[in-house]
């Protein structure tokens, strides 16, 4: 049976331009149906010219093996190729092809967690939050995972992916924001996730950040915090009624509900900001708003 007419262009490109053997190991249980991710893995070993090959583990009966790979959950698929792997969280043809891809093209994959302004730490301690498990995700990933302080260092890393800004506590300074506008204007990425001030020890500060994202971005980071009456046992937790197909949300899209906890609105300017494009992501329903007249004291627990 001639498989290759099954596979698209861009996968049977990537196994035409294998460098060297990649074998891939599907860490699946007796719970889980293998019979789709093995017909797929036999479909990529087909066009491989010998270069793909596969094996199945059960993690259940393995566990150290699925442990040392870095591999959590069931139905995760391991590709190797020499020293260089990476994870795929489920069998899926675009999932395997993009992980190939990455493993012909590793690159640079830093990522730094902008810190000095009261976010989590990275490492997990003393019962606080933290993005312990953000940081071993990602690195299970390939990527590595730093904390970053623009207030000591004045200098964003030559290496840097991605910049994230998670949960600060208080408002960047002004020369935080000139090194990442720079940054941003130079190509770099940028991933912010600020609470509603609210919860933060923001106040009446000035906020250059959310300035910034409105100004060059036309992205409105709105002064509220999400009332969701879907979830009646704590409406300050937002529940995802849409999940709109991109590549940020592929692994979402199906069968997940994402829930929010602590969310504030975010608009698109009136005005739109020249070759920018927005696409919204995730929206609640329409039970939910966002509340501006919510004070501390009355907020609810």
């Amino acid at each position: 049976e001639d498989l290759s007419n099954t596979l698209a262009p861009e996968t049977l490109q990537a196994l035409e331009t294998l460098p060297g053997k990649v074998t891939a190991i599907a860490y699946y249980s007796l719970n889980l149906d293998s019979t789709n991710a093995e017909e797929l893995l036999v479909k990529f070993k087909n066009n491989s010219k010998g270069n793909f090959d596969y094996k199945f583990i059960d993690p259940d009966q393995d566990p150290v093996s699925a442990r040392e790979a870095g591999v959590t959950g069931d139905g995760k698929i391991l590709l190797k190729m020499g020293e260089t792997q990476e994870i795929v969280s489920f069998a899926s043809e675009s999932e395997l092809t993009q992980a190939l891809i990455r493993l012909i093209n590793p690159g640079e994959r830093a990522v730094y967690f902008l810190q000095g302004h009261g976010e989590p730490a990275l490492e997990a301690g003393n019962g606080q939050l933290s993005f312990s498990i953000a940081k071993s995700t990602l690195e299970s990933k390939n990527y590595t995972v730093s904390p970053l302080n623009l207030l000591s260092t004045n200098k964003i890393p030559d290496d840097a992916l991605a910049i994230i800004i998670a949960g600060p506590m208080k408002p960047l300074a002004s020369s935080e924001m000139v090194l990442l506008k720079e940054y941003m204007e130079a190509g770099g990425s940028l991933v912010v996730m600020e609470d509603p001030t609210i919860v933060t020890e923001f106040g009446d500060t000035f906020d250059p950040l959310a300035k910034y994202l409105d100004s060059d971005w036309g992205i409105k980071l709105n002064e509220d915090i999400v009332i969701d009456l879907v979830n009646s046992q704590n409406p300050l937790q937002a529940v995802s009624s849409q999940i709109v197909e991109h590549p940020i949300t592929q692994n979402l899209t199906q069968n997940y509900i994402v829930i929010l906890p602590q969310a504030r609105s975010i608009s698109v300017t009136a005005e739109p900001v020249e070759n920018v494009t927005t696409t919204p992501i995730i929206l609640t329903t329409d039970q939910s708003w966002g509340e501006t007249e919510m004070s501390a004291e009355t907020q609810p627990v």
